[in-house]
């Protein structure tokens, strides 16, 4: 089917198609920018929440992102139970394995995937989204996805694959520091870890050691694919060069958290205080003729 061999051959793309000290460079300004800016974190945060919600049978009524970090998911159903404890866990771990999924795609030489899986998931979170300054950063990212797609360039897409992904992990990873200074705070502070220990028993510690464990694998692995990858300048997964993606008209297809979960009879609250160059024609083939004639 011509359709989705063209789709395939737009998300297809080499993971390093850039000379590889400026690649890192981008990965590292990335990890910083998520650290510093963690905003994206914090609706990658909020969106675990909803997915799981979902996932567990629960209503969700929408999430909120504001300027300091913060946000809040909504859903209604059980204030209790094995569905509202993972609602509550799904919260740090999901900027951190979204990050590894991106970079799964973009080591893997699918990093215009990755760019598609961006755009679906900023897309779903401009639905729920309940909040001015989140519906801002929403708007902002999905016209950068746009102008990826809109460009052709298939570089560009691994790049915003890469870029992304390091963004995710510098903010998933502030997350789950600020987790920790949350629980040295005196006063009760609703953080998810603490609303873990509230409906499990167990203590928070151990759910602050769960999602500690996540950010250093995820991160683990991010600076293992980055480093081996750019290393050796291939994807894992071959690129057929006669199926690249070439740039032009005929081509444009292409938290620092704090969270809180409150806990009411009908609603659940839950606060978060994160080219190629053109195809070479092939050589000519001379005709009988032209034979006889030499």
């Amino acid at each position: 089917m011509p359709g989705v061999t063209q789709v395939i051959d737009w998300m297809r793309v080499p993971p390093v198609p850039w000379p590889a000290p400026l690649l890192a460079a981008v990965a590292l300004v990335f990890l910083v920018v998520g650290w510093r800016w963690p905003h994206p974190g914090t609706i990658a945060h909020e969106m675990g929440h909803a997915v799981l919600a979902w996932v567990t049978g629960r209503q969700v009524c929408g999430i909120t992102v504001h300027s300091d970090t913060s946000g809040v998911t909504t859903s209604r159903g059980r204030p209790r139970g094995p569905g509202m404890l993972l609602v509550v866990l799904a919260g740090y771990p999901a900027p951190l394995l979204v990050a590894a999924g991106l970079t799964w795609l973009w080591q893997a030489g699918w990093g215009g995937a990755g760019v598609a899986l961006i755009g679906v998931l900023l897309a779903a979170a401009f639905l729920l989204i309940r909040s001015w300054f989140g519906g801002a950063v929403l708007t902002a990212g999905l016209a950068v996805v746009a102008a990826t797609v809109w460009s052709g360039l298939a570089a560009l897409r691994a790049v915003a694959c890469l870029a992304v992904a390091a963004w995710l992990i510098g903010a998933g990873v502030r997350g789950v520091t600020g987790a920790w200074r949350v629980r040295r705070s005196p006063r009760p502070t609703g953080s998810d870890a603490e609303q873990a220990r509230t409906l499990s028993h167990l203590p928070q510690v151990l759910w602050l050691a769960l999602f500690t464990a996540v950010a250093v694998a995820a991160a683990g692995w991010f600076g293992y694919a980055t480093t081996t990858t750019l290393m050796t300048g291939r994807p894992t997964v071959p690129v057929s060069p006669d199926r690249s993606v070439p740039a032009g008209p005929r081509n444009r297809s292409a938290i620092h958290t704090q969270g809180h979960c409150r806990l009411n009879a009908t609603f659940d609250v839950i606060d978060l205080p994160a080219d190629y160059g053109p195809r070479r024609a092939a050589p000519a083939v001379p005709s009988t003729a032209d034979r006889r004639g030499t």
